[in-house]
């Protein structure tokens, strides 16, 4: 998103000025804009724009998306090469998830059980994945599936893999993450799987988010970029974790 990374540099723009930069009419634009307003990432003011804060609890998808984008994409190369013909595997609802979902299209005899729609909906046309998406309340800006069906539907599966996301990552509180509604459905999820993988780019290591839900020892493997500190991957070995770099 050429004007979001533009914005986050100059944090306000006249629609003259986006017009000019990107060689686009105002009318273009305008509508770029609204599209964008309407996804919470940027407020539309009188003859302009600026960034809005996503700090909030429940940043849209699509703001989240751009983030560490090519280093989600080779987390999900490796995540999928863990995946066997004949498994069941879980996907938690997140950005680096959904490219685990799309790096598996083509793959056959694997069940995918998630609590995400943006998951559910990549994978609704492969013929050789069953897809199988959890009830509950929908979460309309992360796209994700929370509450006590969620939860109760997770804690009568079983599965081979859960593939887990975070908020953030540190050896003082564990796993965090920054929605709280989402932590029941997480913790079910981490009880019916067999085996847990993290998937998490390097740039949630040593971040903290506003609730933590696992510790470091109850996961089996981390899969992360290949910028991820030499400390850190040392720190996370000797803790008994198997580190995969992307």
């Amino acid at each position: 998103m050429a004007i979001i990374k533009y914005l986050k540099e100059h944090n306000t723009s006249s629609i003259t000025s986006l017009s000019e930069v990107f060689l686009s009419s105002p009318n273009t634009i305008r509508r770029d804009l609204k599209i964008l307003e309407r996804e919470g990432l940027v407020k539309c003011v009188y003859g302009g724009v600026m960034i809005s804060d996503n700090s909030s609890l429940d940043r849209p998808l699509l703001s989240r998306r751009i983030e560490a984008h090519e280093e989600k994409v080779k987390i999900a190369q490796k995540a999928v090469g863990l995946i066997r013909e004949g498994d069941t595997i879980i996907l938690d609802a997140g950005t680096t998830t959904e490219e685990i979902a799309k790096a598996l299209r083509g793959k056959k005899d694997i069940t995918v059980i998630t609590n995400a729609i943006n998951i559910a909906q990549i994978l609704v046309e492969e013929s050789d994945i069953t897809v199988t998406l959890s009830g509950g309340i929908l979460m309309e800006k992360i796209h994700s599936l929370i509450g006590f069906t969620a939860e109760q539907f997770f804690q009568d599966i079983h599965a081979d893999k859960l593939f887990l996301s975070a908020g953030g990552v540190s050896f003082e509180y564990g796993l965090t993450n920054p929605n709280v509604f989402e932590i029941p459905v997480k913790k079910a999820m981490m009880k019916s799987a067999k085996e847990i993988i993290l998937v998490v780019h390097s740039e949630k290591l040593g971040r903290n988010t506003l609730v933590s839900f696992a510790s470091l020892d109850s996961i089996n493997k981390v899969i992360v970029d290949a910028k991820i500190s030499p400390q850190f991957k040392e720190e996370l070995e000797a803790r008994g974790l198997e580190v995969i770099m992307g």
